[in-house]
């Protein structure tokens, strides 16, 4: 029979007598003991049934075991589960995650002895029977077991679930002390405001000015270990210590980056170090400073390739030491912080990402352009991207570049304030140290692998094909720049190098720009020299040769100046006879008038009339079809006054 259909079912004394497995009249005896209830219907042939409902709990429980073991010897043990809703589930789950190794390890202990008891079911042994069995077997009591299937008032049981999802519900479901020690509201807020202030008093200041506050405001406060246990379990401490600090923790995991995304020569980064625990001196000055030197590392390999010193970080610095690169290579990507030194307008004028300076429409290309040098600006805030964002600042730390030469044996007892060293001397130095920085092996960062430096870069370059500047090019890197608008004579000024008058050049190509922005390329270390014109986009106008600034009285340089005046202008009236190359009388023949008609006929004419002229021709005794005509121009007129075109016009 149906299980499910057992509470409504009724035996007979004879069906009760074998499944209990007595006599009849101990089940009669037994049903009016217990008050056993007689079911409305009758057997089959006459007789009497017993409710199942109206049974007592024993002898319900012997029915259903008989029933069960019957339906198992005919059919085979039969187990269904009921699902659990997913998102419940998951949250069992998530729950069951946090707890220890050592709660997880009994929850699936429980679960396998449940398994055991499970199989002893499913062989056709009783719940009971199986129960008792696995206990003995297990050392657990049978309570125990029935609790852990069926559950208690206070705790799910896994009856009728996956035994896959029972861990979760076995475990223990205890989490600790959950009530927290009362604490007024206003008290707490008080504490807060105390203890987080940027002058970061002590807790126990703040705590006993929060005790003197309770007692006066009538607080209801715990002890100051609960209150500074809570503080930090609500708070962040980078919040805190922002709050009383200012700064920001960087605390925040470090981004990694893959080097080998660029190819040798591809990609490099450049920094400016100050060496300043090695102090240096001007062999012509005597002036005592720290020298500053720009470097520039290729990304892939780390390898130092090029270098400049000076005595501050500026721009002629950066310059120079992007010529000495592109003698190494012309690389593709250069990573560089905004700085003023890095980001002027002479190198990086126009380049995308530039915060520095006032950008202006007649600011020329920067020269990294005409390289196509792709400059990327990077964050130079160490607090927030501490050490920085180029990999060249990993080289100015310990063990690296500074260190290196400060423990230079030649430098022993030499290079401190009192006793400075040349700066030759040092400039001598440095390609030394940044070979053996080059060359030290064991390198473990990036993709070295244990290799050096120099061996990295040396495979790299076996796998691709590095720009390679021009001489002519290159050149340019010596060369300085200003934006310069042309006069109408073709002489541009430059601010550069000047006196009591500025350095001007002339080309008779700049004629032709009169009143436009140039930009004027020059050596700043001999302003004489001719200097080379481009357009502000990059392309090369000409080269302007310098005009010098001569002395009032100088008559010699007048002659001079007068005679190329002379010359010039013997030039423009010979370049004006060949400028047209027909005679007069040619032009007139040539240029004869077409003949023009006399009364030429639009293909279209208005007559413009008034409203009166209008009305006066409509009152005259005209054909109808000429009156009908007459309204329509009307019509149009008026049409034509709402449209603000010209009024009354009649097509004739």
């Amino acid at each position: 029979m149906n299980l499910a259909e057992l509470p409504n079912s009724a035996f007979s004394t004879a069906q009760v007598a074998k499944m209990l497995g007595v006599s009849v009249p101990a089940v009669h005896a037994r049903a009016k003991r217990n008050e056993w209830e007689l079911a409305p219907e009758k057997k089959q042939g006459g007789g009497f049934l017993w409710h199942f409902n109206s049974m007592d709990e024993e002898t319900k429980g012997k029915v259903s075991n008989f029933l069960i073991r019957e339906d198992r010897k005919k059919n085979g043990p039969s187990l269904t589960f009921e699902a659990i809703p997913a998102q419940e589930l998951e949250e069992l789950w998530d729950e069951f995650n946090k707890k220890s190794s050592k709660t997880k390890e009994k929850a699936f202990l429980r679960q396998e002895i449940l398994q055991d008891v499970l199989n002893l079911y499913e062989s056709g042994v009783t719940l009971t029977q199986a129960f008792v069995a696995v206990g003995q077997m297990r050392g657990v009591a049978v309570g125990t077991l029935r609790n852990w299937y069926f559950g208690t008032a206070s705790k799910r049981g896994v009856r009728g679930i996956d035994p896959k999802d029972w861990a979760p519900i076995l475990a223990n479901q205890y989490k600790g002390r959950v009530t927290r020690a009362h604490c007024d509201p206003i008290a707490w807020e008080f504490l807060k405001k105390d203890y987080l202030r940027t002058e970061a008093p002590s807790f126990l200041s703040c705590f006993r000015r929060l005790e003197d506050a309770a007692e006066v405001n009538g607080w209801m406060i715990p002890s100051g270990r609960t209150l500074s246990r809570r503080l930090f379990e609500e708070l962040l401490p980078a919040v805190i210590q922002y709050m009383r600090t200012g700064k920001i923790v960087n605390d925040y995991p470090d981004q990694v980056r893959r080097r080998d995304t660029f190819a040798a020569g591809e990609a490099v980064s450049g920094d400016a170090l100050s060496f300043d625990k090695i102090y240096v001196y001007d062999a012509k000055t005597g002036e005592v400073y720290n020298m500053r030197v720009w470097f520039f590392e290729d990304v892939r390999s780390g390898k130092i390739l090029a270098w400049a010193g000076d005595k501050t970080e500026n721009s002629d610095m950066f310059r120079l030491a992007t010529y000495n690169l592109v003698g190494e290579t012309v690389p593709r990507y250069m990573y560089i912080d905004n700085t003023r030194a890095a980001a002027n307008k002479i190198m990086t004028g126009q380049m995308p990402g530039r915060h520095r300076f006032t950008n202006k429409a007649t600011d020329p290309v920067g020269l990294l352009k005409h390289f196509g040098i792709e400059v990327c600006f990077t964050n130079p805030d160490h607090e927030i991207s501490s050490p920085g964002s180029k990999p060249i600042e990993r080289a100015f730390g310990i063990g690296g570049l500074h260190s290196m030469m400060r423990d230079l044996p030649v430098l022993a007892g030499r290079g401190y304030s009192k006793n400075p060293i040349p700066d030759t001397e040092f400039l001598e130095l440095l390609p030394q140290v940044v070979a053996a920085y080059n060359a030290r092996e064991g390198r473990t960062g990036g993709i070295c692998n244990g290799r050096s430096f120099d061996q990295v870069y040396a495979e790299g370059l076996q796998q691709t094909t590095i720009r390679k500047a021009s001489p002519k090019l290159r050149n340019m890197l010596l060369l300085s720049q200003e934006s310069v608008k042309v006069n109408r004579q073709g002489v541009v000024s430059i601010k550069a190098g000047r006196g009591e008058s500025r350095h001007r050049y002339y080309a008779e190509e700049l004629a032709h720009r009169s009143g436009e922005y140039v930009a004027v390329l020059f050596n700043p270390e001999s302003l004489s020299d001719d200097v080379e014109i481009y357009t502000l986009d990059g392309r090369h106008v000409c080269t302007a040769r310098w005009l010098k600034t001569v002395a009032f009285n100088d008559r010699k340089a007048g002659r001079e100046h007068a005679k190329h005046k002379t010359r010039r202008a013997k030039h423009i009236k010979q370049a004006a006879k060949e400028a047209a190359l027909i005679s007069d009388l040619e032009f007139q023949q040539l240029g004869a008038s077409k003949p023009v008609s006399e009364n030429p006929v639009p293909a279209k004419t208005l007559t413009m009339l008034s409203e009166k002229e209008v009305t006066e021709k409509l009152d005259q005794k005209v054909s109808p079809e000429r009156q009908r005509q007459l309204r329509e121009i009307l019509q149009k007129n008026i049409m034509a006054e709402d449209n603000d075109v010209f009024p009354f016009a009649a097509q004739g």
